[in-house]
């Protein structure tokens, strides 16, 4: 009798919960979530194949913010930048999203086209990144065969741990496609892995007394401003 109900509801298997009850109805909480997962179909339908655990020594915003970001694409991610260069990158923010979409070549392992698709995609998605991120902690990665789910757990001012949580559509889970998935697991590894580093770094530097808060570019700074203003926000409310 003294446990008191709290607002709950799952999107895939990410369970988001209400202490206040000030949110709003969570249909309109994920609706441009919705919009942005469905030009790729039954996505929330494939079977969570792979997890990657982490423990970055940085602040989950952070995270996020690098998430999000492309500017560091050039410099930290060099394979990725040869494929696909941070110039190609298109953003959106909308609501309580931010987004930001790429072309992805069908050539390159590990970041979709190698696996069956999933059923009821769009021809544009067969070729396109998205990722996103819904404030506050929640970050995804839709491609034409997989779809990546970070979960950030803040343990902590400067500290977060992070799983990666990877689904696939049913078909893919033949044996014939092992060696794609593995590709795939491992591909985001080494990706995730340069940004831990890239991270953990940041944090570090806030504790510079010559830090004073840093600048936005009104160019390449627009999605991680509105992720900073959302933040900004919440914490006044």
């Amino acid at each position: 009798p003294s446990l008191r109900a709290i607002r709950s509801a799952m999107w895939s298997d990410a369970i988001m919960i209400n202490l206040d009850g000030r949110a709003p109805e969570f249909a309109e909480h994920v609706r441009h979530l919705d919009a942005a997962a469905a030009p790729y179909g039954a996505v929330r339908e494939g079977p969570n194949t792979d997890n990657i655990d982490y423990v970055i020594d940085a602040n989950w915003k952070l995270i996020v913010e690098n998430f999000i970001d492309s500017y560091h694409v050039k410099w930290i991610h060099k394979e990725l930048d040869a494929t696909t260069p941070m110039t190609t990158y298109r953003y959106e923010t909308v609501g309580n999203i931010s987004i930001g979409r790429a072309p992805a070549p069908l050539s390159r392992p590990g970041y979709g086209g190698n696996m069956p698709g999933w059923p009821g995609m769009s021809e544009e998605s067969t070729q396109t990144l998205t990722y996103l991120a819904l404030f506050p902690n929640l970050l995804l990665v839709f491609s034409s065969d997989q779809m990546t789910c970070f979960h950030l757990m803040p343990d902590g001012p400067f500290r977060t741990r992070e799983r990666i949580k990877f689904y696939m559509p049913h078909d893919a889970l033949s044996p014939e496609f092992e060696t794609d998935r593995t590709e795939s697991v491992n591909a985001y590894r080494k990706l995730n892995d340069e940004d831990v580093w890239l991270v953990e770094e940041l944090q570090q530097s806030r504790r510079s007394p010559a830090f004073d808060g840093g600048r936005f570019s009104p160019h390449w700074d627009r999605i991680t401003h509105h992720f900073a203003k959302q933040v900004a926000e919440a914490v006044l409310a």
